[in-house]
């Protein structure tokens, strides 16, 4: 998979119990915040995350 397919699959697993459609930009927020941060991803995969979701 390419590194946008697997930071959308991460994303959609970390929201597995809400629909797509009812995401929001806080959600990506979240994500960032619960999820990237705390796991020290890299700055690249913060921007990969923002602009494939945001």
């Amino acid at each position: 998979m390419t590194t946008y397919s697997e930071a959308l699959k991460s994303f959609l697993i970390f929201y597995r119990e809400k629909p797509v459609a009812a995401m929001t930009n806080e959600d990506v927020i979240i994500y960032n915040n619960e999820y990237i941060l705390k796991n020290k991803f890299s700055s690249s995969y913060q921007n990969q995350i923002v602009h494939l979701v945001g």
